[in-house]
């Protein structure tokens, strides 16, 4: 968006400049000043891009006005915007440091674009004031060479306003990136912090609840503990009656054992008798 101040002693040319100029969608008309010391002083308040200014004033004529504002504001660029198309006015408008010299004459497209071209770092001249410049230095040889050493001064000198405003902007467009880039990422640090501890909070809480639920749906109450200590009283009285069944039965087993062992020796003595007993017979027939 390109901000423009408009200085014009002829109210209706300024508000049908401003009409013209607020068709565009990239212009914005900020102010306008009837004469040249209300123009300093909106350029002083306001900082426009670009300063329109006609060149027959009241108070003060525009090549002062000019001249004025691109010594003390060198971020402003003049456009004059006259009804004069002579070499002198040209020249001297070159000299006080004017960025373009365009006819009121000239159809609104034209001064727009041309506009925008300053506005980008150009000089800009209505269609036919530089043949017109050209023609009137040819033709005065004997201060073509001053001239053109003016000129050359005037490109110089704008040449290197125009690199120091674009390194000047270079550099604050760069720090102003690292500033966002820093808020930005603290931002994110905040954000991320802030996610993290209601993530932990959520999750403390989840589990907090299922172990909640889980001493609650596992965990027996004092009576279900009473039984169960009955029952292994109970349990444990019924193991030591078996163990001493147990041993009972081992010992009557041993006893029978034993008395089996006895009928068994007792039937192989007898045995033993009845088969002496027969031999002792045999002799004796």
């Amino acid at each position: 968006m390109i901000r423009i101040l408009i200085v014009d002693d002829q109210k209706f040319y300024r508000e049908t400049v401003r009409n013209i100029l607020e068709a565009e969608s990239d212009f914005e008309v900020i102010g306008e000043a009837d004469n040249g010391f209300k123009g300093i002083e909106y350029v002083e308040k306001l900082k426009p891009d670009l300063a329109l200014v006609d060149l027959e004033m009241p108070e003060m004529d525009g090549f002062t006005l000019t001249r004025l504002i691109v010594k003390r504001f060198p971020t402003t660029k003049v456009v004059i915007l006259s009804s004069n198309d002579d070499e002198n006015s040209i020249n001297c408008a070159v000299q006080t440091g004017a960025s373009g010299y365009l006819l009121k004459s000239n159809s609104w497209q034209e001064i727009a674009e041309a506009v925008r071209y300053v506005q980008r770092g150009y000089f800009q001249l209505s269609p036919g004031l530089f043949e017109k410049l050209i023609f009137h230095l040819i033709n005065n040889k004997e201060s073509t060479s001053n001239q053109l050493i003016d000129l050359e001064k005037k490109f110089n000198n704008y040449f290197k306003n125009l690199e120091q405003e674009i390194l000047f902007k270079n550099e604050l467009n760069r720090n102003q990136l690292l500033g966002d880039i820093e808020e930005q990422i603290n931002q994110i640090k905040i954000e991320f912090e802030a996610g993290l501890k209601t993530f932990q909070r959520k999750v403390t809480q989840q589990v907090q609840t299922g172990l909640d639920v889980f001493i609650k749906q596992y965990q027996p109450n004092q009576s279900e503990l009473k039984i169960f200590e009955n029952e292994i009283q109970q349990y444990n009285k019924q193991q030591v009656l078996i163990n001493h069944q147990l041993l009972s039965t081992k010992q009557s087993v041993t006893k029978i054992e034993q008395q089996i062992k006895l009928i068994i020796y007792s039937l192989i003595f007898l045995f033993i008798n009845f088969i002496v007993l027969a031999l002792f017979s045999n002799l004796n027939n």
